[in-house]
């Protein structure tokens, strides 16, 4: 059969492209996580190399204070983190598959 480290498409769990996967606590991205678990940060996909912190604090601002952002390009993904669980939850449930600024 496949090696385990060959890819066969997305993963369970997995986003579309331009999609923002569920927040998992603080995961490694490439592992899926068991089960939702509500956390402060949320994990954003797909950050487009044009992305910035700002355009990011700015469109979760919305939902509460955004604490800060963390943007990993070398795996095209980021962090937001908020000051409360409620508010990560609200956010990520708003802006679940929408795209961000156009980037």
């Amino acid at each position: 059969g496949p090696s385990p480290l060959s890819p066969a498409g997305p993963s369970p769990g997995q986003a579309p492209f331009g999609a923002l996967p569920l927040a998992r606590g603080f995961p490694n991205p490439g592992v899926p996580a068991i089960g939702d678990i509500p956390a402060k940060s949320i994990y954003i996909g797909t950050v487009s190399p044009t992305m910035t912190e700002v355009i990011l604090k700015e469109a979760f601002a919305n939902w509460g204070p955004v604490e800060s952002v963390n943007i990993l390009p070398t795996r095209t993904c980021a962090f937001v983190n908020f000051s409360t669980i409620e508010q990560a939850i609200a956010a990520r449930a708003a802006m679940q598959g929408q795209v961000v600024a156009g980037v």
